[in-house]
């Protein structure tokens, strides 16, 4: 079916709200379609002309800074990477529509819903709403549509799914854990707890709630004020900031101390357990008494070849091994991940981020000359009709050309036995640009044994195809 693209017109505005997401963004995507100035700064600004000049967002002094005058230094520092990520948006969904990808709303909902559990910052995101969770949500789904055409060929049969699942994890390094494993999800409670070191005081809470003398709530409130630094790590919900706890405040079971994990069995949501000795008084060592409030439970999910997380990263693994054996390195698909996950942990470490790197970040990394290769077929195609019409932006014009039509290559061998052109290159030789090194993409990829993939590269496929 021809592919038929509407030319793209979109107001400053526009551009602006897609800004609003964070410059770092796009600064990530400064390169993602050529083009443009260093850094992705624009030397463009908006007129204002259909901007909000009316709505105050802060004061300084007598002074007040508009809605408008945000999106307008947004525009003027961020305007051509903004540009470049909305037009590849529309490249890709019109593509998926042709090819009867759609993203439903359902689908999305539910992906949002999944990425939040472990993500605090998400989840701040999905609960304040709004313009910023709106174009969170507009470049998800740009994202799961770009997986989906990146994967059309690939067959996910249950039974070839599920053998995937019961082998070893390729991205653990010590072979032993089963690829199941990851999408396990564990039971999992959200509760309040009362501290304390010193047993008579445990004892006299435990007293009060059950007289109802005073709530959990206000009984939490007394030992934070406590001089008792035991019980000043007491709270009413896990969930609350700057509580312990996984993300959303749901704690795994296993990890709980045995007799918290007994006591909770028996309880129902909202009633709480006796006196616990979470840890006896020994040595230097304070005891840690405690009363606990089941709040929530989660049962408990094993993972399932009809999962459509489990699907799509399947289908990803597919298309990331075959990058691997493609490449000119001697490599397994185990091998490059592990390197890979290794690179983005170093490099989130040194940026000041904690959080490992997930499985499909990795893979992403390991795709992202499949997704260049897709994006830039979209963007200079000979039905690709993007139009610009702000002529401040005519710089990102070439970028979205038809690539011209080149006469035909003489493949002949030339006199001397150099290889003709285009043809393959020798055996052990260095790949051309974009191919696959050892362990990760040569596109701005870390080489092997480096200590951090480059700044660009671990943006690689996310400056287009990033995974929150």
């Amino acid at each position: 079916m021809e592919r038929m693209l509407k030319p793209l017109i979109l107001k400053k505005s526009t551009l602006a709200a897609l800004s609003l997401l964070g410059l770092a963004m796009a600064g990530c995507n400064s390169n993602s379609a050529g083009g443009g100035t260093a850094g992705g700064a624009s030397t463009v600004g908006a007129s204002g002309a259909d901007l909000d000049t009316t709505t105050t967002v802060a004061t300084v002094g007598n002074e007040n800074i508009s809605r408008g005058e945000i999106y307008s230094f947004l525009e003027a520092n961020a305007g051509e990477a903004a540009l470049r990520q909305l037009i590849d948006i529309h490249l890709v969904m019109q593509e998926a529509k042709s090819k009867g990808i759609d993203i439903a709303p359902k689908d999305l909902d539910a992906e949002v819903a999944r990425r939040a559990e472990g993500s605090p910052t998400l989840t701040g995101l999905v609960k304040n709403g709004g313009a910023r969770l709106d174009s969170y949500k507009r470049q998800l789904s740009y994202q799961m549509a770009l997986d989906q055409l990146l994967t059309r060929d690939v067959k996910a049969d249950p039974k070839a799914v599920d053998a995937w699942l019961a082998s070893p994890d390729p991205a653990d390094p010590s072979k032993r854990a089963k690829t199941r494993a990851r999408y396990d999800k564990p039971a999992q409670v959200k509760v309040g707890i009362l501290l304390s070191s010193q047993k008579t005081r445990a004892d006299l809470m435990a007293s009060q709630l059950k007289s109802n003398a005073k709530t959990f709530q206000q009984l939490v409130d007394e030992q934070k004020k406590a001089k008792d630094a035991v019980a000043q790590g007491s709270t009413a919900n896990t969930s609350d900031a700057g509580a312990a706890g996984a993300p959303g405040g749901y704690l795994p079971v296993a990890q709980l101390p045995p007799s918290m994990q007994a006591a909770l069995q028996k309880l129902q949501v909202n009633q709480t357990t006796p006196v616990l000795t979470l840890q006896p008084a020994g040595g230097h060592s304070p005891g840690v008494f405690g009363i606990v409030q089941l709040l929530d439970r989660k049962d408990e999910v094993k993972s399932s070849a009809s999962d459509p997380t489990v699907i799509m990263d399947y289908k990803l693994t597919q298309v990331a091994e075959k990058v691997v054996k493609q490449s000119s390195a001697k490599t397994t698909l185990a091998q490059a991940l592990q390197q890979v996950i290794q690179g983005l942990t170093q490099q989130g470490m040194q940026s000041g981020n904690m959080t490992p790197p997930t499985y499909r970040q990795a893979i992403d990394y390991l795709n992202q000359t499949q997704v260049q290769a897709l994006l830039s077929k979209l963007r200079t195609g000979d039905t690709s009709k993007v139009a610009i019409a702000d002529k401040q932006y005519s710089t990102l014009e070439t970028a979205y050309k038809p690539a011209p039509t080149l006469p035909p290559i003489n493949t002949g061998a030339p006199a001397g036995g150099a290889p003709a052109a285009g043809s393959a290159p020798a055996a052990g030789s260095a790949p051309a640009e974009g191919g696959a090194p050892s362990g990760a993409p040569a596109a701005s990829g870390a080489p092997a044994g480096s200590a951090a993939p480059a700044a660009s590269a671990a943006a690689g496929g996310a400056a287009n195809k990033s995974t929150p």
